[in-house]
């Protein structure tokens, strides 16, 4: 199954926050607003994968100049900017994961990445997927300096 990947839109808001809540556990999920802000900040780095006429993949993505993810990128308090790729969410719906759903978007978003002259992605994951993130060339850094949600989160990045 081949995805079509595309900008997300203002009225892909309510399905992306509804696959959040499927993803994340509340403490770890972003708001409709937080999704609204990076939108509305971020456009062109903020991409869903439809399939069957439905999203079913999203990765929320934001510029910064710091190498790893600190938790002042969750906030909306600041417009960071630089050539850094932070990766803040890679989500699937539950319906489909398991499908290579989120294979096909961390590609899409490799490519964006480059597109958009970023020098290098980083993320945070939890143990279990770090070896998930090395598949997509993502190298593992250490523990992250983020409690956000309170998690023990991985620092995971990919020179591109």
């Amino acid at each position: 199954m081949e995805l079509k990947i595309r900008k997300a839109q203002i009225t892909d808001l309510d399905k992306i926050s509804a696959i959040e809540a499927e993803c994340f556990p509340p403490e770890e999920a972003a708001s409709k607003e937080k999704y609204t802000w990076r939108l509305a900040n971020y456009p062109d780095y903020f991409i869903v994968g439809e399939a069957e006429g439905e999203i079913v993949g999203v990765v929320c993505m934001i510029p910064m100049a710091t190498p790893v993810i600190d938790d002042d990128i969750f906030e909306m308090e600041k417009v960071p900017m630089g050539t850094v790729c932070a990766v803040l969410s890679v989500m699937t719906a539950a319906a489909w994961q398991k499908q290579g759903v989120a294979e096909q978007m961390l590609n899409a978003a490799v490519e964006t990445a480059r597109q958009l002259d970023m020098t290098s992605m980083a993320l945070t994951c939890k143990e279990h997927l770090i070896h998930y993130y090395a598949r997509f060339g993502f190298e593992k850094q250490g523990i992250s300096a983020s409690v956000h949600g309170g998690a023990v989160w991985y620092d995971m990045v990919k020179t591109l």
